[in-house]
């Protein structure tokens, strides 16, 4: 699985971009996904499945997966559980305070099955791992400044 890692320095407190990222209902606004819905929660009433739908470029995926929570509220993170189009997923949002901002970490990856050569299949899984890693962590960034 090809793997992508970044971070970025959000203008806020670490609670609010952790209760962003609890809100699987928004992540459309602001992730690239073109849907999630939440399908089983915790004994905290927090999301502990999603299922998520993406459609970007080439990949037409619909597969969920499983969330867990990082201690102190310090992030999440998510694995693969089952889907189409994706065939394994994981990754994590971790925070870490810095006064009145945050610094966001964030590591994913994926592999996915599209009918292609394995050389061409590797290197669009690269370049879509960096543009989802930048869309991800841009856009929740944004997300959370314009809500302050």
């Amino acid at each position: 699985m090809e793997t992508v890692e970044g971070q970025i320095v959000i203008d806020a407190p670490s609670p609010p971009i952790m209760d962003v990222l609890a809100d699987f209902s928004t992540y459309p606004e602001w992730s690239g996904f073109s849907s999630c819905e939440v399908t089983g929660t915790d004994a905290q009433g927090r999301a502990s499945t999603v299922a998520i739908v993406l459609q970007a470029g080439p990949v037409n995926a619909r597969y969920t997966i499983a969330i867990e929570y990082l201690l102190d509220g310090d992030g999440l993170r998510w694995s693969f559980v089952e889907g189409t189009g994706i065939t394994d997923t994981e990754g994590e949002y971790r925070l870490e305070p810095s006064g009145e901002q945050t610094i966001v970490h964030y590591r994913g990856g994926a592999d996915v099955s599209i009918p292609l050569p394995s050389f061409l299949r590797k290197k669009l899984v690269a370049e879509g791992a960096k543009m989802g890693r930048d869309k991800a962590l841009k856009g929740l960034k944004a997300f959370v400044e314009a809500r302050r």
